[in-house]
């Protein structure tokens, strides 16, 4: 079986909202894989075939295919570019594509195929050009002066109508609880529900319907809440635009429910969803092979839980999980995990000033609310930063530590972050609930722990303490418990965002004591084997240790008796 990364490419910002030619694309490699391998990774690119020089997705697609020893699947040649030269150079590299609607074509037969594509568009440049060049010598002014009452005329003349309030309320609701368009379509024709000019349903009848009414919804309201918001974090980091790429700038699905403005989501605007797609194939970039989501209310408890999810079944259940995120209030949490060889940091609650020591490192930044910054690193294990008498387990660890206290960074970040596009629901921001967006994103970026040392990133390292050993009374092995399976085992810490790692820490404490381990060892091998004792530092090992020998020693004589 194969590894595919398929690269998807629409022409028009029109064509990436709606999803116009991006199902044709999706469903010819689906019918191509079938069989023959899996898809490991998808990317979207919103670009003309003429913009072959920054095509960003198709160099992380690139990229991601060297990574995985992948093969790049296009659904059609044109979709990849319409030059000779650009396809030639690809051909020339080590990684492998297919186009699905020729995948038994040789090197030559693309190379014809590609420059009689080229040709095509220019002559259509050249046709346009030519037409518009002898218009102007006729004196024809180009374009229309009366723009807007020509397409209020037009408009008219169509005799659009939108559906009545309650029909538009039906089809919010079955968005809202992730019925795709067609679905919603029968369920109307099923009722003998008609469109106003007395048709039936079409997919494209109700997509266009909820699209005309969030436009509405969203100029009226949301449009000044985004700019206020673009506004602030723009003052706290003039260096660096939080404004909308123009890849971006689309229409969202968004509309305000009273005075105060507060930002709410319908039937998981297209913006929101690129903007998750954008952090998940980031990730990926870097070697994140799957992720743990978490569902957390406005108070922070734990609503539900999805383990090692791929990026392809996220891709998949986001536009259904998004719609309900608003009603319910709330947010997503995922957990990346990178394959061997690679480590993910998370560097949490950073301001403008940290986040541009970070711009050479970061290969993802996120701003979770106006001010507050997330920075993601991915460091590389394979240099010689990680070997001596430690274990890398340990190395880790301490690397994370001093980075993040370098960087002024939370010590305590939990390794998990809030889904870009989604709203930050927590009970600090009510009325007034931030977006997660992604400010910045360096796809497929790794650095060493000797670059981080050489930027200044990380704090000097700290020597640990090492306690007076003290011989146990209690008899029993003196083998240590597996630290890694206390954290396993222990209960959701209370965000429900990841382990209790106090909890973790007694645990372990308790099964040493039990094994003959004293207080003194039980601490310092505290400070060796956990990131919270570490920064907390000796008197939290201590009495860690103290309290878990205490219920050992307690649960013993109740055993006894």
């Amino acid at each position: 079986m194969v590894d595919f990364v398929s690269y998807f490419r629409v022409s028009t910002d029109k064509q990436g909202i709606t999803g116009l030619g991006m199902d044709a694309q999706r469903e010819a490699v689906r019918r191509y894989v079938q069989n023959r391998g899996h898809i490991i990774a998808e990317f979207i690119e919103v670009e003309s075939g003429k913009k072959h020089t920054n095509r960003p997705q198709l160099l992380a697609a690139i990229a991601e295919c060297r990574r995985r020893r992948a093969v790049l699947l296009i659904a059609r040649l044109d979709r990849l570019a319409r030059n000779v030269a650009f396809i030639a150079n690809l051909m020339n590299s080590d990684v492998e594509f297919v186009a699905v609607d020729m995948p038994h074509a040789n090197r030559l037969t693309i190379h014809i195929l590609a420059a009689v594509a080229e040709h095509e568009r220019e002559m259509i440049s050249q046709r346009t050009k030519a037409a518009l060049a002898a218009a102007k010598a006729r004196g024809v002014k180009m374009g229309n002066p009366h723009y807007q009452e020509a397409l209020a005329k037009a408009r008219a003349a169509l005799g659009y109508k939108p559906p009545p309030a309650e029909v538009l309320s039906l089809m919010i609701e079955w968005r809202g609880q992730g019925d795709v368009l067609r679905r919603i379509a029968a369920r109307l024709n099923g009722l003998n529900i008609r469109t106003p000019q007395g048709c039936i349903w079409y997919a494209a009848s109700v997509g266009m319907a909820l699209l005309r009414d969030a436009k509405a919804r969203y100029a009226a309201t949301v449009i000044p809440l985004y700019e206020d918001m673009a506004l602030e974090c723009n003052q706290a980091s003039p260096q660096t635009s939080f404004l909308p790429e123009a890849s971006m700038a689309v229409t969202p699905d968004i509309f305000a429910s009273n005075a105060g403005r507060e930002a709410k989501i319908s039937g998981g605007s297209m913006q929101d969803l690129n903007q998750a797609y954008r952090m998940l194939d980031t990730f990926s970039s870097v070697g994140a092979h799957y992720f743990d989501v978490t569902f957390l209310d406005i108070d922070g408890a734990k609503r539900g839980f999805r383990k090692e999810q791929s990026v392809a079944q996220l891709r998949n259940s986001l536009p259904k999980l998004f719609p309900g995120l608003t009603e319910r209030r709330n947010s997503i949490v995922v957990r990346p995990h990178s394959k061997e060889g690679v480590t993910l940091v998370q560097l949490d609650d950073l301001d403008a000033a940290a986040l541009q020591k970070l711009e050479r490192v970061a290969f993802l930044t996120l701003c979770t609310s106006p001010g507050n910054y997330q920075a993601w690193i991915a460091i590389s294990k394979t240099d010689a930063h990680f070997s001596g008498a430690h274990s890398e387990s340990t190395q880790i660890k301490d690397l994370a530590r001093r980075l993040r206290k370098g960087t002024g960074a939370d010590l305590s970040a939990s390794g998990a972050c809030r889904m870009a596009g989604t709203v930050n629901y927590k009970r600090k921001y009510e009325t007034a609930f931030p977006t997660v967006s992604t400010a910045s994103t360096v796809p497929g970026r790794i650095v060493t722990a000797e670059q981080l040392e050489q930027f200044g990133l990380l704090a000097a390292p700290e020597p640990v303490k090492a306690f007076p050993l003290r011989v146990s009374s209690f008899s029993g092995s003196r083998t240590w418990p597996d630290y890694a399976r206390c954290v396993a085992d222990a209960p959701p810490n209370r965000g429900g965002d990841g382990p209790d790692i106090s909890r973790a820490d007694f645990f372990f404490g308790m099964m040493a004591s039990q094994r003959g381990h004293s207080i003194e060892e039980i601490a310092a091998r505290l400070m060796e084997e956990s990131t919270k004792a570490r920064e907390n530092g000796e008197r939290y090992a201590r009495i860690t240790a103290e309290n878990a020998t205490a219920a050992a020693e307690k649960g013993s004589r109740r055993s006894r008796a």
